[in-house]
Order: C-alpha cells, then sequence, then structure tokens
C-alpha cells in the first residue's frame, strides 16, 4: 500500500467536526458481547471487535486526513496489521485535546503500529484517544526535551531558548520539531506497559532506532541506541529487531535476556551491560560538561569491550567480523552517532531495504556491497587477506573496484 514512502506525502489536515460525529456515532454496530452497542473503543485486546462496515468507514476516513491527494489504497485489500493501523489513529483524529498539526505528527507511526504484532490495541486506543500535550515545561538543570506522564498520558514539552528562537512562530517550529522527535521515534506514550527500573535505556534506543529509520536522525542517547544495533546483529537482523520490539513493548528485557542466552551469552555478562546502558542514560539527562563527556566515554569503552565478547561468544567466526560490526563498535567504543548518510541499518521499517555503501562479510563466503537497490557480491576465496582488509575499510564502489582490479563482480538480485 505505499506504506512509509506514502505517508511522506501529508496535507494539514482540516478540522472535521461533522466526520467526528459520524465516526463516532458509528460504533453503534460493534460486535463484540463483552462491551456492548455503543463500545467507543473497535478493538477487543488485540483484535478489531468492530463489524468490516464501520472498520472500512473509520478507515477510510483516516486515509482522507492523512494523505494530501487521493490514494488508490482499497481497504479491502489490506492486511489486518494495515487495518489496526489505521483505527488507532482514528483515535488520534478524533482527540479533542490535540491540535491539527500535532495529529500529522502521528500519521508517521502507521508503520511502526501495522507491523507491530505485539500491540495491546485496545489500550493503546484508549491512550491516543485522550494523549495531552503540555508545552513550555521547565525541565531545571538537565538535557530533557520531552517527557510522558503516564498517570496523566501527557507529553510534557521543553521550554525553549527564547534567546535562539525569538518570535511565537520560531518557538512554535521548535515544539513541533521536539514532538516530531517523540512521534517519529515512535513515542514513549504508545507503550501500553510500565518501564521498569533499569530497563529505560532499552526503551530510549528502541524509539531512537525508529526515528532514525523515519528521518535518518538518531537523538542523543547514542550508546544506547548503536548497542541495541549491535545486539541485533548478534541474535541476526530480523531475529534481533523482533526480540527488542517484544521485550520493549511488552516491558520485560528477560525476552532479550533470553535470547542473548540461547546464543551462548551468560546471564551475567547480559546484566553487566544493562547496568553499563542504564547508566549512560541516566548521564545523557544531565547537562553536558568535560567531565560528563568523560564519563559517557568510559561507559562506552567498557561497553564496546563487553559486546566484542559477547560478539566472540556467539559467532562461530568471530575473526570473520562483519563491515557491519566494525561500524557499530567503533561508533559505540568513541561514543559517536552512526553516520545514517552513509549506512543504512534498517531493523524496524520494513519499507525499506538494506542500502548502506561498503561492505558485509556474509556467511564467510561473499562480501556483499549494497548500492542503489542492487547487491554485487565478491567471492572471498579469490582475494587475499590484504585485499579482504582494504575492502572492509572503502566504502566508494570505484575505489573497491580498483582495488580488486575490476574482478569477478556479478549482481545478486
Amino acid at each position: 500500500m505505499g506504506g512509509y514512502m506514502a505517508l511522506r506525502k501529508f496535507k494539514k489536515i482540516m478540522i472535521v467536526g461533522t466526520c467526528t460525529a459520524i465516526i463516532i456515532g458509528s460504533f453503534a454496530g460493534c460486535t463484540s458481547n463483552n462491551y456492548g452497542l455503543h463500545k467507543s473503543n473497535p478493538f477487543n485486546g488485540n483484535e478489531i471487535s468492530c463489524s468490516d462496515f464501520l472498520t472500512n468507514l473509520k478507515v477510510e476516513k483516516a486515509i482522507d486526513n492523512i494523505f494530501d491527494e487521493t490514494q488508490d489504497l482499497n481497504v479491502n485489500d489490506m492486511s489486518d496489521n494495515e487495518l489496526k493501523a489505521y483505527l488507532l489513529y482514528d483515535a488520534i483524529n478524533n482527540n479533542q485535546n490535540l491540535k491539527e498539526e500535532e495529529k500529522q505528527q502521528f500519521a508517521f507511526l502507521i508503520d511502526e503500529w501495522k507491523n507491530n504484532e505485539y500491540l495491546d490495541y485496545e489500550t493503546l486506543y484508549e491512550q491516543l484517544k485522550t494523549l495531552k500535550i503540555e508545552r513550555n515545561v521547565n525541565f531545571k538543570g538537565t538535557n530533557i526535551l520531552e517527557q510522558y506522564d503516564r498517570k496523566q498520558n501527557l507529553i510534557r514539552l521543553s521550554a525553549v531558548d527564547k534567546e535562539i528562537y525569538k518570535t511565537k512562530e520560531e518557538q512554535e517550529k521548535r515544539h513541533q520539531q521536539i514532538l516530531s522527535r517523540t512521534t517519529h521515534g515512535g513515542g514513549h506514550s504508545t507503550r501500553t506497559s510500565e518501564i521498569k527500573q533499569g530497563e529505560e535505556w532499552l526503551e530510549e534506543a528502541y524509539c531512537s532506532i525508529v526515528d532514525a529509520e523515519a528521518t535518518g536522525s538518531d537523538w542523543d542517547y547514542k550508546l544506547c541506541t548503536n548497542t541495541a544495533r549491535f545486539l541485533c546483529e548478534i541474535l541476526g537482523r530480523e531475529e534481533g529487531a523482533d526480540v527488542v520490539r517484544k521485550a520493549r513493548q511488552k516491558g520485560d528485557i528477560t525476552i532479550l535476556t533470553s535470547a542473548l542466552n540461547n546464543k551462548g551469552i551468560p546471564e551475567s555478562m547480559c546484566m553487566e551491560l544493562y547496568e553499563i546502558e542504564e547508566t549512560y542514560k541516566e548521564l545523557t539527562g544531565e547537562l553536558s560538561s568535560n567531565e560528563v563527556k568523560e564519563k559517557r566515554l568510559d561507559l562506552s569503552n567498557k561497553a564496546a569491550n563487553l559486546l566484542a565478547q559477547m560478539y566472540d561468544i556467539s559467532n562461530s567466526y568471530p575473526e570473520k567480523e562483519t563491515y557491519t560490526i566494525r561500524i557499530l563498535l567503533s561508533c559505540i567504543r568513541n561514543d559517536t552517532k552512526l553516520d545514517l548518510s552513509k549506512y543504512k541499518f534498517y531493523y524496524f521499517n520494513s519499507e525499506k531495504k538494506e542500502l548502506y555503501p561498503g561492505f558485509v562479510m556474509e556467511d564467510g563466503n561473499y562480501i556483499i556491497y549494497y548500492e542503489d537497490y542492487k547487491m554485487y557480491e565478491y567471492k572471498i576465496n579469490e582475494l587475499n587477506e590484504e585485499i579482504l582488509v582494504t575492502a572492509g575499510s572503502i566504502s566508494d564502489r570505484n575505489a573497491l573496484d580498483q582495488a580488486l582490479n575490476y574482478s569477478n563482480i556479478k549482481e545478486r538480485n
């Protein structure tokens, strides 16, 4: 259905009071015996509980309010998860606490919603329906830009620096940037379970990765974010992404620990890593200083050493370290953001392919080069060790071709 790429084309959502009345009044056809005829939530747990007619009506209305032009989207051709995602957006669209431009921000979440089988749709619908946003909050002595209060179902946005953002228009734009970061990243407000003490780093990492895959910009929790990516690589990219998503959504980090245990990594090593990540996360909220930077860098080095050991334990051929692993480990050790303009590491955005210019050593048999939606493979057994080392540090195709002397290139679909 076009997914995220189609969602990039937005219009300014019109205020549709009459349509809202129609949608709210349409719930009389809900079929769940447990919730009665006038149930205001179209979900029963993880399942749609309204009739097909009412589901289609609400989904079509959501589509009309998101896209800036008529879309050739057939509701009858949509998967259940796609229908659920648009029904969730219906809650946002009917939320009288939100401005129309704020509602647009949440449209970015549809790709994540429709691919997340661990969502509690019924609970999330209720949260989205009554969510509130408070602006100009003074988070004294911190770098905090936004915060979610679960008890009040409230997103708080930090006060903007009026020395920098002098006009009301500039201040409003800055708030929209902060809110955009929150919503693109899956948003803490879209979590339906409590965040347990010691597990906040995974929440920040998950939201940061989702945001990065939608906008190309990482958040400030560099170590946490790249550690989550690294653990996905250890577990296998798709399996790892599924484990991280499930652990985050269910609020149970033991799901991640168990998956790592299955790779031979002891629980004690996992606990040590989590403690480092949580300490780093707490430091990130503090005002920047040389002392804080040094502490973060020290934690990053400890995490890098621990992750390298985990990789060696889990990998049958640790000496054949992938290009992806090398890049991530370098970012972790130096406490730097991943340069998303060069390397595209997609874990949660199903609409995007892996397109990072550079090389990945795959299964110990090939170096794989990604470029322009194509994959090129080089047989490792035909290259000497020096070439392999050189290839692993080259992200320019022409330079690689010269290094390999234009030998034995074949395209793989």
